[in-house]
């Protein structure tokens, strides 16, 4: 084997094309001095000794590829099998032709050699249409296989939050819903069924952040008598109820035109009253605890002069007291979190007292936000 490879390298015996044997080649160049050397080229480079002035010449090795037709025409190349009298010469033009080519320097004379290419030709012309019609044929298909899997994954996603939030689960609830959710975004869908999936993602996300305690905890032991029992009632609600929900069963009320006046209070200030109000607090130990929705806007369906019963969550912000008095203290809402609650499993897992007004309740909330039951 690896005397063949040696006369591979050597002869270059074996390739088409290629003439079997040894290819002799000869160099001419002129010295710097005006001489003129003249030898015989080798497998490997050489370094060759000007006779008249001693200079070192570089040589080139001998060319191991194909030579180009026009050098192969000028050049007589002979083979040792054929006959060991004739020689085969080739001169240095031909040589430094060929490594041009080869090498890319005369770029012009490579295109010669290479046939000439046509993009615009009838088979091509012919062609694109065809490529144009599967590209396009295969983009419908693609989108219609994603808008099946998108509208396949919104229902088993929305029945499977729907399952868990009766069942409790609203973590899972929350996953499901928002899977939900973001492929009715990927079809852009915007009717009854992906509005609901939008609000049953949000009162699953109310669900699991509900407070740990009701907030009449904060009434055990009486209204704080001192700075220091202040002090301790706002470390416990920051530690117990800010960022937490709760859900409340009230009534809203919109005063008329005329109330929307300021009213006068203890100390003869006049301060604007907040045209939305709830009718519900928490009483107990010699305290006042209520709800305040300033800066809330879900709640706009309420009219003047109007009350209605509305089942909600909001998220707890703050706890300040109302006015000067001690009794009295106000929950703060954060505005844009209050949810209107539709789904009555939820309630009924958390020990709610089901009855038929509380169920028609919340299937009017849910017309009201227009979604599908």
């Amino acid at each position: 084997m690896n005397q063949w490879l040696a006369q591979f390298r050597r002869t270059g015996a074996g390739l088409p094309g290629r003439p079997r044997g040894v290819i002799r080649q000869v160099y001419e160049m002129e010295c710097e001095c005006g001489a003129v050397i003249r030898g015989e080229r080798a497998s490997t480079s050489q370094r060759v000794v000007c006779t008249a002035c001693r200079r070192e010449q570089f040589v080139l090795p001998r060319n191991p590829r194909p030579l180009p037709p026009s050098v192969a025409a000028e050049s007589a190349i002979e083979t040792t099998a054929q006959s060991h009298s004739r020689q085969a010469w080739v001169t240095t033009k031909g040589i430094r032709d060929h490594w041009r080519a080869v090498t890319g320097l005369a770029s012009d004379r490579l295109a010669r050699l290479l046939p000439p290419r046509h993009w615009f030709s009838v088979p091509r012309l012919l062609l694109a249409p065809v490529v144009v019609l599967l590209g396009l044929t295969l983009s419908v298909y693609w989108s219609r296989g994603r808008r099946e899997m998108a509208l396949a994954e919104f229902d088993s996603a929305t029945a499977a939050g729907r399952s868990a939030l009766d069942r409790g689960d609203f973590v899972q609830a929350v996953e499901r819903f928002g899977a939900a959710e973001r492929a009715a975004t990927q079809l852009g869908r915007d009717d009854a069924a992906a509005r609901s999936a939008a609000q049953w993602h949000k009162e699953a996300r109310l669900w699991t952040r509900l407070a740990p305690d009701s907030p009449d905890a904060l009434l055990a032991g009486g209204p704080p008598i001192d700075e220091q029992a202040e002090a301790t009632l706002h470390q416990r609600f920051e530690r117990d109820f800010v960022g937490r929900t709760v859900v409340i069963d009230g009534w809203l009320s919109r005063p008329s035109e005329a109330d929307w006046q300021p009213a006068a209070d203890a100390d003869g200030r006049r301060t604007p009253r907040t045209p939305l109000e709830l009718q519900w607090a928490i009483v107990g130990e010699g305290c006042q605890l209520e709800l305040s929705l300033a800066g809330v806007t879900s709640f706009d369906w309420v009219r003047p002069g109007e009350s209605r019963r509305a089942v909600f969550g909001v998220e707890l912000a703050g706890l300040k007291r109302a006015g000067r008095d001690l009794r009295r203290w106000e929950l703060l809402v954060e505005p844009k979190s209050s949810t209107f609650l539709t789904m009555i499993g939820p309630l009924r897992h958390h020990g709610w007292l089901i009855d038929e007004s509380l169920e028609a309740l919340l299937v009017e909330q849910g017309k009201r936000l227009g979604i599908a039951r």
